[in-house]
């Protein structure tokens, strides 16, 4: 007399739970190769952003140091012209400004 050990499910019951494994398996497949997509676009993302922050930061330096000298011609423009009195004496030399401008109230 044989006798078997291996116990056969009803019904096709472990090829179903093979193909449901199987398919399982596919999912997470798909959904690991749209995670790595995902990640690639965001880190791709982030290293465009990044370019782009440092050209803003290098324009606004330079708008920065455009305006400041635009500033200083206009500061230097507006200052009133002085003039400069030399006295002489014997023993030493100074200079000293006067502003030719008075100052007026309004």
């Amino acid at each position: 007399m044989a006798s078997f050990d291996y116990l056969h499910e009803r019904q096709h019951k472990r090829e179903l739970r093979l193909e449901s494994a199987q398919k399982g398996t596919a999912v997470a497949v798909s959904q690991q190769t749209d995670l790595e997509r995902t990640l690639l676009f965001t880190l791709r993302t982030a290293f465009v952003q990044t370019l782009q922050a440092k050209q803003v930061l290098a324009l606004a330096k330079d708008n920065l140091e455009y305006f400041g000298k635009e500033l200083g011609l206009a500061a230097s423009a507006t200052k009133p012209a002085t003039s400069r009195v030399w006295t002489w004496t014997a023993s030493s030399c100074s200079c000293r400004s006067i502003n030719p401008i008075t100052k007026r109230r309004w």
